[in-house]
């Protein structure tokens, strides 16, 4: 049975309606609750964006850093076994497009870990934004004034 097709591929519609806030002078997390009116947006231009309309209420969640990571490597084992990922890795050295010293999955998770500020988890119905005080820049910092 075919493993089932990663959401971590889904990711960047997520992303950029996130990014497209960053302009945003509101706050998106306030006193703890998600503001409702940045929520909506975000999940307006996500569908737009995919073109699709979200099958229900989606709720929204704060998360570290830590959590992140722990949530795409999960996605990353959905999508591949360690075997297929090592296959997979030897395929992108060997046409030249990938150095062969530097683990695929690592460096994945490292670019994604710092990168995404949100994510959508459609096993959830759950949107998980990235609310770490400790990142002093990036998208993230700059979504507004965050409380956890």
């Amino acid at each position: 049975m075919p493993r089932p097709r990663p959401w971590i591929g889904q990711l960047a519609c997520a992303v950029a309606a996130l990014a497209a806030l960053a302009v945003c002078a509101r706050p998106i997390v306030r006193d703890g609750a998600f503001g409702e009116g940045p929520l909506r947006e975000i999940v307006a231009n996500a569908a737009r964006a995919r073109a699709i309309e979200p099958a229900g209420p989606i709720a929204a969640r704060s998360v570290d850093r830590q959590e992140l990571l722990a949530v795409l490597s999960a996605a990353i084992e959905a999508w591949k076994t360690p075997e297929q990922l090592a296959d997979y890795q030897r395929a992108l050295v060997a046409l030249g497009l990938w150095p062969a010293n530097r683990d695929l999955y690592a460096e994945a998770l490292a670019v994604y870990g710092e990168e995404i500020v949100g994510v959508y988890v459609p096993e959830n119905a759950e949107l998980l934004i990235v609310v770490d005080p400790a990142t002093p820049s990036g998208p993230a910092a700059s979504l507004g004034d965050f409380e956890a």
